[in-house]
């Protein structure tokens, strides 16, 4: 690859902006069908005599490598996600094989090895002159980009480009033309390109706040509550988190990825997979070495006037040694989602749901929102928080593990649009607005084994869920117990719980600005129009404070 940056101040693309241009050496090779019946093998003999050509880049991020295969047409194109190339010629609209301008459009390259023609053999050298047209095949298998090399200033692509040579030659020394088999090719070149210079968000500090570490950048992605900081501490290895339980405006952090536990050995430093750090000391110098998280020591922190309680914006510490210095990692993660908020509340799983004894126990949390309305905070390990909705108050109601047992109670089972009916009283749980979320439950089931439940695909029976109640010593205890199936439908499980009377709850007393402007967000952090709200439970926020509250 012959790599130079050279600033054309002169040159100017759609008339208004500079550009810069690189000179590129294009190479060319035969793609044949591989073991996938696709075009998808790429030759390593070179098709055609290689190509000088210039890659000028816009001030949009598009390029232009002009004079494609010598046609004296320009291609056009700009880099995509997951190693594609996106085409930005006008014509060029769809994946099959295009005229890369217009059917006159010509190639004129030199065959760089001998083709069997069917008739003869094209020597290598031989000239195409002339029914060459300048192809581009968008949707070739083997086209697209890969990245060969990054450093923390620059980047290197590969570029396949899908084409065709189909033409006649015609024999330098004999002048004889001679019409080849259409071949499948591609043309490869590499470029390179400064990485632009970021601010940098991520400090690195002492427990009192002190710099330890020169700041550095990283790519801070928030979806479905997890955050990725990329690249972390320039060890080209992601970190991976969400935030677990918590209280006074502090979340802890629950790490699963990357080697990192969070469920064992949380108080040790442990390994990032693979992550070696470049950071910098204050005066310059560098710093290098594994990366080492202490799961126990790291906490995200709620930013004052959060957008809601589900999402709110955080302060992130991350406890950790890079090479031999260790410091906290600090950066703000935005729309995080909630940490726990009401009461921590122990929960048991009876793999028998008729009898026995419980299989596995969590603690979660749960607000009471009214009499009838609670909502369950990352319910089955899933972080989602979900609702659940009483039923009237009643006698005679039946136990399912004795149905000849009958209390006074409340049945109960989730929100209408929560749920999907499956049969009268049977549900399936579903989670309204999050049509490319797929949660995972995970709890520990039969014989001690791990229960995995994706979708959720739950079955849950509002028959057989109920609430009793009971009174000890003049308090009355609430006694929850929750009958559902996994996806399966064939194993079914038993979920209880415990509340009492005069517990906490989310409805205290709070003061807010009156004339600040009121926003609803439904329980999965997505605002709603507070003018068009279906019965349900809501997040009501103003001023800076946040509640829930229940819409009939």
């Amino acid at each position: 690859m012959k790599k130079f940056l050279l600033p054309c101040v002169a040159l100017m693309l759609s008339g208004a902006f500079f550009a810069s241009a690189e000179e590129v050496e294009v190479r060319y090779f035969e793609v044949t069908y591989g073991d996938d019946s696709k075009l998808s093998v790429i030759s390593d003999e070179d098709l055609m005599v290689p190509t000088m050509n210039n890659l000028v880049k816009g001030a949009d991020g598009s390029y232009t490598l002009e004079n494609f295969e010598n046609s004296g047409a320009d291609l056009k194109f700009s880099i995509g996600e997951d190693g594609k190339i996106n085409y930005l010629n006008e014509n060029i609209k769809g994946t099959g094989l295009q005229y890369l301008k217009d059917f006159g459009t010509k190639f004129n390259l030199v065959t760089a090895k001998a083709i069997d023609s069917g008739t003869g053999i094209v020597p290598a050298g031989s000239v195409s002159i002339k029914n060459n047209t300048c192809y581009v095949f968008p949707g070739m298998p083997a086209g697209g980009y890969e990245i060969v090399n990054q450093t923390g200033s620059e980047m290197t692509y590969k570029v396949k480009i899908g084409t065709m040579v189909g033409a006649m030659f015609r024999h330098e020394k004999t002048g004889t033309e001679i019409r080849i088999y259409t071949l499948n090719a591609c043309a490869v070149f590499e470029f390179t390109e400064a990485l632009a210079q970021k601010t940098p968000n991520v400090d690195y500090t002492d427990a009192s706040g002190n710099e330890s570490l020169k700041s550095s950048f990283s790519d801070i992605e928030v979806e479905a509550g997890v955050c990725t900081v990329k690249n972390f501490a320039g060890s080209a290895v992601d970190l991976v988190f969400k935030p677990g339980a918590g209280k006074d405006g502090k979340a802890a952090l629950v790490f699963s990825a990357g080697g990192l536990n969070s469920e064992e050995n949380a108080d040790t430093y442990q390994t990032l997979t693979g992550a070696t750090c470049n950071l910098q000391k204050a005066d310059g110098t560098s710093v290098t070495g594994p990366v080492s998280i202490r799961p126990s020591g790291c906490y995200a922190e709620v930013v004052e006037n959060g957008s809601s309680l589900q999402y709110s914006d955080y302060t992130v510490h991350i406890d950790a040694k890079f090479g031999d210095v260790a410091c906290f990692a600090v950066l703000s993660a935005e729309k995080l989602s909630a940490m726990s908020q009401g009461e921590l509340v122990d929960f048991s799983i009876f793999a028998d749901y008729r009898d026995g004894a419980a299989s596995s126990s969590y603690k979660w949390y749960i607000d009471q929102i009214d009499e009838e309305n609670y909502v369950i905070y990352n319910f089955l390990n899933t972080g989602l928080n979900i609702p659940v909705k009483l039923g009237e108050k009643s006698d005679g109601l039946k136990d399912y593990a004795n149905t000849s047992e009958t209390f006074t109670g409340r049945t109960f089972g989730f929100p209408e649009d929560y749920c999907l009916q499956v049969s009268g009283s049977n549900y399936r749980l579903r989670i309204p607005g999050e049509k490319d979320l797929v949660p995972t439950a995970k709890f520990i089931g039969k014989s001690n084994a791990e229960v995995v439940v994706e979708d959720p695909k739950m079955n849950t029976n509002s028959l057989y869920s109920h609430l009793r109640y009971y009174d000890e010593n003049g308090t009355v205890r609430k006694n929850f117990q929750l009958l559902f199936s996994d996806d399966s439908g064939l194993d079914n499980y038993k979920m209880t719980w415990d509340m009492y009377e005069g517990g906490s709850s989310s409805l205290d007393d709070i003061v807010v600005d009156e004339n600040a402007p009121v926003e609803y967000y439904n329980l999965q952090g997505m605002r709603v129009n507070r003018d068009n709200l279906a019965p349900g439970i809501y997040i009501r926020h103003q001023g800076g404070k946040s509640v829930k509250v229940y819409v009939k």
